[in-house]
């Protein structure tokens, strides 16, 4: 019998990475898409707003579907220094109640591009689109272009979630 794993999202990514860490971990499971509100901005910016939507898409997910395991995926830029970089947040509410958490590694990302999205507008413009628009490249995940296809968001999500779902289907939550 597989596990139900409810996804705070329709992103195909996000989907894709959640469906790829549980292969990588041999989890038998069902995913099962949901379009929830992350509640924050369109494009997080800093940890604590990366960390609530994350939640939230997991809380949301999790009320839409009981007894699933939920998982919320945000992703979001940080500063540091000079530099911006994306990162995404990952949180996971188990069936047995317990919140697991996990940060994806960092891709650096152009200031010119996060200027771009916050003189639009962080609520309604993102730093993938600003790139997406410059770049003509693809929307979802600028850091295949801007790493020349070394690193992809959904790999980089994949690597984050894995440890977490290899305890889930260890049996070490329920």
């Amino acid at each position: 019998m597989s596990t139900v794993i409810a996804v705070g999202s329709e992103s195909q990514i996000k989907i894709d990475a959640v469906a790829d860490a549980c292969r990588a971990v041999r989890f038998d499971v069902e995913i099962i898409p949901n379009d929830v509100d992350s509640g924050v901005s369109a494009q997080p910016v800093g940890c604590d707003e990366m960390i609530r939507g994350a939640k939230n898409r997991a809380q949301r997910a999790l009320a839409a579907h009981p007894g699933s395991v939920a998982i919320g995926i945000e992703c979001g830029i940080i500063p540091c220094g000079r530099m911006w970089y994306d990162q995404a947040v990952i949180a996971i509410i188990c069936r047995d109640g317990e919140e697991l958490q996990a940060k994806s590694e960092l891709a650096q990302v152009p200031t010119w591009a996060v200027e771009g999205a916050r003189e639009r507008g962080f609520g309604t413009t993102t730093v993938v689109q600003i790139l997406a628009e410059a770049w003509s490249c693809g929307a979802d995940d600028p850091l295949g272009y801007l790493t020349r296809s070394r690193e992809f968001r959904k790999t980089i999500i994949t690597r984050a979630l894995i440890p977490l779902l290899q305890r889930i289907a260890c049996g070490y939550h329920d």
